[in-house]
């Protein structure tokens, strides 16, 4: 040890202690044969250091008329594209800020929202009109059919051509039912 009025530069310049290499390996070789070789002796034990908690802003969530903005300005704008600037506009609210805030209160990605919307448009015009798929898809948003074929897939595990087909022939069904009664 060093002296007691020793500064920390001069502890580090302090000769160490002797030690025979032979005699250290030894006392290791009979700690280990002893089955008495506890790392925790050697390494300073990290979990009885207090918990540093780390700071994060609080999970912010939109306020109810943000909420209601966004699925205003989705809904009328869901024919063109959606940028997430604008969408951070609407809410009054940075980038970041937006983001963080969609996801908690909407439970999904700005971008995901979007598509679910534009999925729901698209079964709305399929079911009410006999427009094409490729109309379809222009009106519900996606930049071609293909686009609109894929996402709908990945959401309904269908093509939009069979959904269609599955829809009418349940209504037409349901409607031949009705006029037996």
């Amino acid at each position: 040890m060093a002296p007691s009025g020793a500064s920390y530069s001069e502890m580090h310049r302090m000769p160490l202690p002797p030690e025979d290499g032979y005699q250290a390996e030894q006392s290791l070789s009979r700690e280990r044969s002893a089955g008495a070789l506890d790392v925790s002796k050697r390494v300073p034990e990290f979990r009885s250091r207090p918990h540093v908690r780390t700071l994060r802003p609080p999970r912010m969530h939109l306020e109810q008329w943000q909420a209601k903005c966004i699925q205003g300005y989705v809904a009328v704008h869901l024919h063109r594209r959606v940028r997430l600037e604008d969408l951070a506009n609407v809410s009054q609210l940075r980038l970041a800020q937006f983001k963080r805030a969609f996801r908690v209160s909407f439970g999904t990605t700005p971008h995901q929202y979007v598509m679910r919307r534009r999925i729901d448009r698209a079964k709305v015009l399929m079911l009410d009109s006999r427009d094409s798929l490729k109309d379809i898809a222009q009106a519900s948003g996606f930049a071609h059919e293909s686009h609109l074929s894929h996402v709908f897939k990945h959401l309904t595990g269908e093509r939009p051509a069979q959904w269609r087909r599955a829809q009418r022939g349940l209504e037409s069904g349901s409607r031949q039912h009705d006029e037996a009664e």
